[in-house]
């Protein structure tokens, strides 16, 4: 009897050490949405030269804080603000709820060159969801009250300038009626000299002119006017001022997902919960077929991990391209990178990656800050997966 206890008790320690030999370092349980897979995993992704303004309107619920990607800055007029009670894209949209006494709910920019256009090609485009519509309501204007601007964009018409006494571009460019309290993608596009209008994607109008768009000296204003009555009621995503280039000229399916997880983008990230290796998520990176050589994505680890006396770690990875195009490293708070380039041997298959940490001194691995994903070797598009990273 004693001895069946002694073995018992053998047998309880190792299972016990089996089941602690292998520890989380990352299992992408986090990730439940994309944007928080974003948040978590930072992209160094750019964006095109030809964008220069992009807001994407995430924030917490009630601030008054717009970013842009492109670094300028927006100021909230009256009560314009983030909510996060309707989105089209994350977990928050910009609200606008109108007029108070002589002014507007808008958000507002300094003048800069960016937005001056000329007779170049253009594309503004932006997600709007209207609660309640009156006809008229400033969405885009660059001008104060009352003056001339270069683009006029209101919820049912857009007016053009040349010569700032007038709108002699386009006079009247009207939309398709709104569906209240639904989202609707709206684009307006310049290629040579023909303009188009698109509403979730499909052409509305067109016309013909050469003429140059006046240089207007006044603020951007984005769904209202800081000196006038013309605000309008509902929201606002994925803004995106384009210049030098004409994104679409045909009828086009409007993206699914924030702009910068557009290909040409670089390396972008994204929560999966149906391709994985265990738990309710993996981590997706999906790699532009240009632009994604040398980009990463990072996690930093807070507390940082002291891998001291551990001597392996391993990981779950499964990509559409074979090869060696993908690299991980982990990196210490001290300066080193201890990195790994799998070879992928068959396309969309799982396979676990062990990676021999035991030669690397305790001072490389005694304080892990974060996990880096780097596109290396080709500039091509490739779809890949990371689940279940841990160490031993």
């Amino acid at each position: 009897m004693r001895k069946l206890l002694s073995l018992i008790f053998a047998f309880s320690l190792l299972t016990s050490n089996l089941f602690a030999a292998s520890l989380e370092l990352d299992y992408m349980e986090a990730c439940d949405t994309d944007a928080h897979a974003q948040a978590e995993y930072v992209s160094n992704a750019i964006y095109d030269s030809y964008t220069k303004s992009l807001l994407h309107f995430q924030g917490s619920n009630n601030s008054t804080t717009f970013t842009d990607e492109t670094g300028k800055v927006w100021t909230a007029v009256l009560n314009a603000k983030i909510s996060t009670a309707q989105y089209k894209f994350g977990s928050s949209s910009g609200l606008f709820s109108g007029n108070n006494g002589a002014i507007s709910d808008c958000i507002t920019s300094p003048d800069s060159a960016d937005w001056d256009v000329g007779n170049g090609d253009f594309t503004i485009d932006f997600w709007i969801r209207i609660h309640t519509y009156i006809a008229g309501s400033v969405i885009i204007y660059q001008a104060t009250t009352g003056n001339y601007a270069p683009i006029l964009m209101r919820n049912n018409a857009i007016l053009m300038s040349s010569n700032g006494s007038s709108w002699d571009i386009c006079s009247e460019l009207s939309y398709a009626a709104y569906t209240p309290d639904v989202w609707t993608h709206i684009a307006l596009v310049r290629s040579g000299n023909t303009f188009k209008t698109y509403q979730d994607g499909v052409q509305t109008n067109t016309f013909n002119s050469s003429a140059t768009l006046m240089n207007s000296t006044a603020p951007m204003q984005l769904m209202g006017m800081a000196d006038g009555i013309h605000g309008t009621i509902g929201n606002m995503s994925e803004f995106r001022f384009t210049k030098g280039k004409a994104r679409w000229t045909s009828d086009f399916t409007p993206d699914t997902a924030p702009y910068p997880q557009q290909s040409g983008y670089g390396l972008i990230d994204y929560s999966e919960s149906t391709i994985k290796t265990q738990g309710s998520y993996s981590l997706k990176a999906v790699a532009a077929a240009t632009d994604s050589l040398n980009k990463t994505l990072t996690k930093t680890f807070s507390p940082a991990l002291d891998l001291s006396g551990k001597t392996q770690i391993k990981f779950d990875i499964r990509a559409s391209r074979t090869g060696s195009n993908i690299k991980l490293g982990f990196h210490d708070s001290g300066g080193t990178t201890t990195e790994v380039t799998p070879n992928i041997t068959s396309a969309d298959t799982f396979q676990t990656v062990t990676v021999d940490i035991s030669a690397v001194a305790d001072a490389d691995k005694d304080a892990i800050d974060s996990l880096i994903i780097t596109i290396v070797n080709a500039d091509s598009a490739n779809t890949i997966y990371i689940d279940n990273v841990r160490y031993s």
